[in-house]
């Protein structure tokens, strides 16, 4: 999950990468069109004007489905936002993509206003004018997130009323909807209840069964007047505790709209995004996934030998103990792109590799792939394995011309106990048969061909066969030494596939 509370700008020295490749939704920019200067340009300098004279206390930000309070929901803004209580600002853009919205806010959009209250919805022009390989969920996500962050950066005191990307397309199995109801799953956890506050009513634009009829969106994309007075009505409680006139914030009544996502599945195989790939300022962690994606846009040959995908012992290759100086003297002239990120589990890397881009846009001829460690407190045996089945099965289908190292979970010594971390030899003692049995059940994976075993777990075990303190220190990751057997083992396989360096 996210961490609920971290909501991060994280876009200094932000830069236009090549050709329609990478973080596009996160670096401001004025749109692309041709119609720029004849409707976005002068809307946003009479935008400006209006802010600058002052009286607004709420501002709605989004694209067309927010400009359309001018068109087909006139009416219902005239009797709800135009005067009175809740007298706002439409900052809505036909077009607008999160990039947009940020340039609008970095360039003066609001002038000196000091609103008490946002109405944010944004992100279906990301996902409808491009396709997931330009611009996978995580991007749209992580621009969301990008505008939160500015706006906490610019208006520590304003509450901000977070709408998830309202239904599209005729059914749930619409892709651009299926898309969309992707963002809002995870985007949901970035709103804390206090300053951010989510408002979902999406179910009450769609029938039981999840179709969007015309009568209340007549192009399935932009609500009719029908529409915009159920946005009203819902919006009107999440104003009235912004605006300080109730004491408690509300809580979403609708029920959560129906969707074509997977459900009932075992957590392990359910694609779900990690709040860690984000950052958190105040934990010092930095935002590994936007910089990944960074990482790949400054690659303009989009072509590694090798991406090595996992958890924090493939994320450690690039630790600052002597690990990375291991990375740097044995692959030396290699091109790899490390995919590891601390914490995941099997659910993680099944939505990186699924919908966070890493493996899209790009060549490879290997990649190796290690996941499980940390599936291991919670998930049974049979769950891991069916988790690691659908990471190779989605690599392979991203990447079929690459060759896949499916490699074992490594021995692991350490437990969780009561929250706790036990180090001692008993606790080692009941993990590892775990982990075998998983080793034992994703083994038939690989046909030796196209998906290769390559198994590490006798070099990391001591005599008396368990974790090899000497080369896993802490029990579970690699030192540099650790790292060396690993390095030693991959190389061969490197010169086989990728040619010597």
């Amino acid at each position: 999950m996210f961490c609920k509370k971290t909501i991060w700008l994280a876009l200094s020295s932000a830069v236009v990468f090549g050709s329609a490749f990478g973080q596009l939704s996160v670096t401001p920019a004025l749109p692309e069109r041709g119609w720029t200067h004849k409707m976005w340009l002068p809307r946003f300098d009479e935008k400006k004007a209006l802010a600058a004279q002052g009286g607004y206390d709420i501002v709605f930000l989004g694209d067309s489905i927010t400009h359309g309070w001018e068109t087909r929901g006139a009416e219902v803004w005239a009797k709800n936002f135009a005067e009175g209580p809740y007298k706002a600002l439409n900052c809505g853009f036909s077009g607008d993509r999160t990039e947009h919205v940020l340039w609008r806010l970095d360039h003066g959009q609001l002038a000196d206003l000091k609103p008490r209250a946002f109405v944010l919805m944004i992100g279906t022009n990301n996902t409808g004018h491009r396709d997931a390989e330009t611009e996978p969920p995580t991007d749209t996500i992580l621009g969301i997130q990008a505008i939160l962050g500015r706006l906490e950066q610019s208006y520590p005191e304003a509450k901000v009323i977070l709408h998830p990307i309202f239904p599209r397309g005729a059914t749930t199995n619409d892709p651009l909807r299926v898309r969309n109801d992707l963002v809002n799953r995870e985007i949901r956890a970035f709103a804390d209840g206090k300053r951010v506050l989510w408002c979902d009513f999406n179910s009450r634009l769609l029938t039981p069964d999840g179709v969007l009829e015309k009568t209340l969106a007549p192009d399935l994309l932009h609500p009719g007047a029908a529409g915009y007075e159920i946005w009203a009505e819902a919006l009107k409680p999440y104003l009235d505790y912004a605006l300080g006139r109730s004491p408690k914030a509300p809580k979403s009544a609708a029920a959560p709209a129906p969707t074509a996502l997977p459900s009932g599945l075992p957590v392990a195989v359910t694609p779900r995004i990690k709040g860690y790939w984000l950052g958190n300022p105040k934990k010092k962690v930095r935002p590994r996934i936007r910089e990944k994606r960074a990482e790949q846009c400054a690659n303009i040959e989009r072509y590694y030998d090798a991406i090595l995908i996992g958890d924090s012992i493939t994320h450690h290759w690039e630790k600052d103990n002597g690990n990375s100086a291991v990375f740097a003297e044995k692959f030396a002239g290699y091109k790899i792109l490390n995919a590891g990120f601390g914490g995941d589990h099997t659910q993680n890397v099944l939505w990186n590799v699924l919908h966070g881009g890493l493996l899209d846009g790009v060549h490879t001829r290997l990649i190796t792939l290690m996941i499980g460690t940390n599936n291991t407190w919670r998930d049974s045996a049979e769950d891991i394995a069916a988790g690691i089945a659908a990471c190779v099965k989605a690599i392979r289908e991203k990447q079929p011309q690459a060759k896949l190292l499916l490699m074992p979970i490594l021995p692991r010594e350490v437990a969780h106990k009561r929250g706790e971390r036990d180090y001692t030899r008993k606790n080692g003692e009941m993990v590892l048969p775990k982990q075998a049995k998983v080793n034992e059940l994703i083994r038939s994976l690989a046909d030796g061909k196209d998906v290769i075993w390559f198994d590490l777990t006798a070099k990391f075990l001591d005599s008396e066969g368990m974790p090899d303190i000497n080369l896993l220190p802490d029990g579970t990751h690699p030192n540099a030494a650790g790292y060396t057997v690993w390095a030693d083992a991959l190389l061969p396989y490197l010169k086989e596939f990728c040619g010597a360096r």
